[in-house]
C-alpha cells in the first residue's frame, strides 16, 4: 500500500449491518413531489437541487440519514425574472475544484462551497452576459467562457482574460492550454473562430476561421475538433495550437450529434469519442450512402476512415464511453456496444436508458428499474420500487454515494423524492484502471463476495469504503491523497 501522506486514514472493521430500502425523506410533504436531482458530493455530504414547495427549488444537503437532509441556501428567495417559475434556482457548470464546488446560479453568478459552510457568490454577470455550461482547470486557476469574453477565477475572485464578440460554451484544456469557440468579426466577416490562451491577455490568440465550431476530443496526444459547414455536412480537424498545424482530416457526411449528461446532470452534446485507439462519430452520405458508425485513426488518409456498422440514426441521449467499448441506446430498447470493429458491435442487453455516473458507474434502466453494469458484461437490478415510465429517464437522477444508490421514483403516496436502497454484492471487484481513481469529493463502496484488489488512487478528501467476505489486497500502485478517508470491513458482503 502506498501513501503519499500520514493524514490518509485506513479503518479496519468487522461489522454487520442490515440492509433494505427506504424513504430518505419527504421534502415536499405528501403526495407532491419535490424532484431531487443533480446530485453533487462534496467533503462526505451530498448536495443537490429539490423543491419543497415552500422555498421552491434550491439547494439541499444530506449526509445519507432523515435528520441530516434539510435546505442548505435558498438562492431566490425573490422572484427571478430570467425564469418562468418564481422562487425556482437552477444551476449549471458544476466543478470540483480544490475541495470546493463551484457552480453557476441561473446563469448568470458564480458561487462556491465545501458542503460544510454556506454558499459564497464570488461573481455575477451583468449586462446580460451569460455563463456557459463547463468550467475547466489551468495552473490552478478557474477558467470558464461568459458571454464575450474568456474568465479566470484564482477561488475568490474572477477577472477578464480577453473579450470576444461572444463565446460557445464548448471550452477544453490541452497540453496546457485552453482552447474554445467565439463568434464575432474576424478581417471584416462573420464566422466561428477556433482560439488557444495560456490565461493571458497577450498569449490568447487565434488559430483558424471556421464555419461553426463544435465539440473537441483529446486522441493520441492530439486535439480533434468537428466543424459544421453551411451545406450542414460535418468535417473532422486537428490542430496542435498554431494555424499552420490546423487541419481538416476527413468529412463526416452529416454527423450525428449524441446529447449526454455528465455526472452532475448537466447536458451537453458530442460528436466525437474515443475507443480502443479509435475515433468513433456516426456519419451518413459517404461515396457508399451508408448511414452508421464510423472509425478514423487521426490520419488525412482516406483509407484512414472505415465504415464499421450500418444502422440507423435512432440514438437517444444516453451515449457512454466505458472500459474500451462504447455503450449506447439503438431502436428505443436495445443496450448496444462497440469496440470500434464490426464484429465488436452489437447488442448487449435489453433495456432503455444509460447513465455513466461519477467514478465510472455505469446504470441503465429497463421500464422503472434501475440497474447497474457487471464486468461480465450484464446488469443487476438495484431496485424493486416502480418508478414512472413516462419520464424520460429515472437514471440520470441517481447516484451510489456512501454504499447505498440514491434514486427518485414516483411514488403513489410521496410523489417524486428521495429514496435510498442498498446495493447488491458482485462476486469479484479489481480496481485497477485510470476510470477506477476515485475523484476529490466522492463517497464510494464497493462490496465483494470474493476477493477486492485495489490498485486504484484516491484524491484528496475522497471517502472510500471496501468490503469483502474473504480479503481486501490493496496492491503496488495503490494510492491514498491528502486528507482521504478509506475503510476496508472484512464481513458478510449481504450486510451493509
Amino acid at each position: 500500500m502506498k501513501s503519499n501522506t500520514f493524514f490518509s486514514i485506513l479503518l479496519l472493521i468487522f461489522s454487520t449491518r442490515t440492509s433494505g430500502q427506504t424513504l430518505l425523506k419527504d421534502i415536499a410533504s405528501g403526495n407532491s413531489s419535490s424532484k431531487p436531482e443533480n446530485f453533487i458530493p462534496i467533503n462526505n455530504k451530498l448536495l443537490f437541487m429539490a423543491n419543497d414547495i415552500q422555498h421552491g427549488r434550491e439547494l439541499w444537503i444530506t449526509d445519507g440519514t432523515s435528520q441530516g437532509t434539510s435546505l442548505f441556501f435558498d438562492f431566490t428567495p425573490a422572484f427571478s425574472s430570467n425564469y418562468n417559475y418564481p422562487n425556482d434556482t437552477y444551476i449549471t457548470g458544476v466543478t470540483l475544484w480544490n475541495n470546493q464546488v463551484y457552480f453557476f446560479v441561473n446563469q448568470y453568478q458564480l458561487w462556491k462551497t465545501d458542503g460544510i459552510n454556506p454558499p459564497v457568490k464570488i461573481f455575477e454577470l451583468t449586462n446580460g452576459l451569460y455563463s456557459g455550461l463547463k468550467m475547466v482547470t489551468l495552473n490552478n486557476q478557474l477558467f470558464f467562457t461568459a458571454g464575450s469574453s474568456l474568465w479566470k477565477c484564482n477561488g475568490t475572485t474572477v477577472s477578464q482574460v480577453r473579450s470576444f464578440y461572444t463565446t460557445s460554451g464548448t471550452i477544453i484544456v490541452f497540453n496546457n492550454k485552453i482552447y474554445f469557440y467565439t463568434y464575432g468579426s474576424l478581417s471584416g466577416s462573420y464566422s466561428d473562430q477556433l482560439w488557444c490562451s495560456d490565461g493571458t491577455y497577450s498569449g490568447t490568440t487565434f488559430i483558424s476561421k471556421i464555419y461553426r465550431g463544435f465539440d473537441f476530443l483529446v486522441y493520441n496526444n492530439g486535439l480533434y475538433f468537428v466543424d459544421i459547414g453551411d451545406t450542414g455536412l460535418a468535417y473532422i480537424g486537428k490542430t496542435d495550437g498554431t494555424s499552420v498545424g490546423t487541419t481538416f482530416i476527413r468529412d463526416m457526411g452529416y454527423g450525428k450529434s449524441v446529447g449526454l449528461y455528465n455526472e452532475f446532470g448537466i447536458y451537453y452534446s458530442k460528436m466525437l469519442f474515443s475507443v480502443n485507439n479509435k475515433i468513433l462519430f456516426w456519419g451518413g452520405k459517404y461515396e457508399d450512402r451508408n448511414n452508421g458508425l464510423y472509425t478514423n485513426d487521426g490520419t488525412d488518409a482516406i483509407q484512414g476512415t472505415k465504415f464499421i456498422y450500418k444502422m440507423s440514426w435512432n440514438i437517444y441521449n444516453d451515449i457512454v464511453v466505458y472500459k474500451n467499448n462504447l455503450y449506447f441506446n439503438f431502436q428505443g430498447n436495445e443496450i448496444w456496444k462497440t469496440d470500434g470493429t464490426a464484429v465488436g458491435t452489437g447488442m448487449s442487453w435489453l433495456g432503455k436508458y444509460l447513465y455513466l455516473g461519477p467514478n465510472n458507474t455505469l446504470y441503465a434502466q429497463n421500464l422503472d428499474f434501475i440497474y447497474r453494469y457487471e464486468p461480465n458484461d450484464s446488469f443487476t437490478q438495484l431496485t424493486t420500487q416502480n418508478g414512472s415510465n413516462t419520464s424520460y429517464s429515472e437514471i440520470q437522477k441517481t447516484i451510489i454515494w456512501n454504499g447505498k444508490l440514491f434514486y427518485t421514483p414516483q411514488d403513489n403516496t410521496y410523489g417524486r423524492e428521495l429514496w435510498i436502497t442498498n446495493l447488491p454484492c458482485q462476486a469479484q471487484v479489481t480496481l485497477n484502471s485510470p476510470d477506477d481513481d476515485i475523484l476529490q469529493g466522492m463517497n464510494q463502496s464497493f462490496k465483494a463476495l470474493g476477493s477486492i484488489i485495489a490498485i486504484n488512487k484516491l484524491a484528496n478528501s475522497a471517502w472510500v469504503n471496501y468490503q469483502s467476505e474473504q480479503q481486501v489486497d490493496l496492491k503496488p500502485g495503490f494510492e491514498a491523497k491528502t486528507g482521504s478517508v478509506f475503510k476496508v470491513l472484512i464481513d458478510n458482503c449481504g450486510n451493509n
